[in-house]
């Protein structure tokens, strides 16, 4: 079998200028071969079909945004901390973030393991660690698909009226920028979230 003529390291590179380019329709065979001046072919050998692709760039964006995180003085700290983490992945590339499906959950499975560790590890009961990480997990992905959905130009839009509550407010906390920083309702619910798991916890 002759050799590749790229690598697949070299098809995820492209892959992901042609996101950022063109978007997430753009991330067909043809388009990207076409990209890339290659065959379909030697896409599908090295990387598979399209959802193969995209697991592949998902992966190594989880990877390189550093999803782990490091375990705070108290369980609540490293609960916080992880939810922060896992919205940082997430953000790090909206474009991409948008193509994950149910299908690509093992990549948030891994870490809301290691999150349970922690919890149990610091002293919450198990039962109710692995409900708290079920909860943030849910929480933290429906927050974060959310605020992704904003459009880009939602800043231009009409906001800021007295005693009324904007989408921009709700989410982007007046950022223009997702991966600037947290939002302030993120983590005001994130926060509340874990006070929650706190008392129920007390009441053990």
């Amino acid at each position: 079998m002759a050799k590749p003529l790229l690598s697949k390291e070299q098809i995820l590179n492209g892959a992901l200028s042609l996101l950022a380019s063109d978007g997430e329709d753009a991330l067909s065979a043809r388009r990207l071969a076409a990209y890339m001046k290659c065959s379909p072919n030697t896409l599908y050998q090295q990387v598979g079909p399209r959802d193969a692709l995209i697991c592949e760039l998902l992966a190594r964006q989880f990877a390189t945004a550093g999803c782990n995180f490091h375990a705070g003085k108290t369980w609540q700290d490293s609960a916080h901390a992880w939810c922060i983490a896992l919205r940082r992945a997430l953000v790090a590339n909206p474009v991409l973030t948008r193509l994950m499906t149910v299908e690509h959950r093992e990549l948030v499975v891994e870490d809301a393991n290691a999150l349970l560790k922690s919890l149990t590890h610091q002293g919450l009961q198990k039962e109710l660690a692995l409900r708290a990480c079920k909860a943030l997990t849910h929480i933290v992905l429906g927050l974060c698909f959310t605020e992704l959905q904003i459009p880009k130009d939602y800043q231009q839009q009409r906001r800021g009226k007295p005693n009324h509550i904007d989408v921009d407010d709700l989410l982007m906390a007046n950022k223009s920028d997702a991966s600037a920083a947290v939002p302030e309702t993120f983590d005001q619910t994130i926060r509340w979230t874990i006070a929650g798991i706190s008392s129920e916890e007390a009441a053990l």
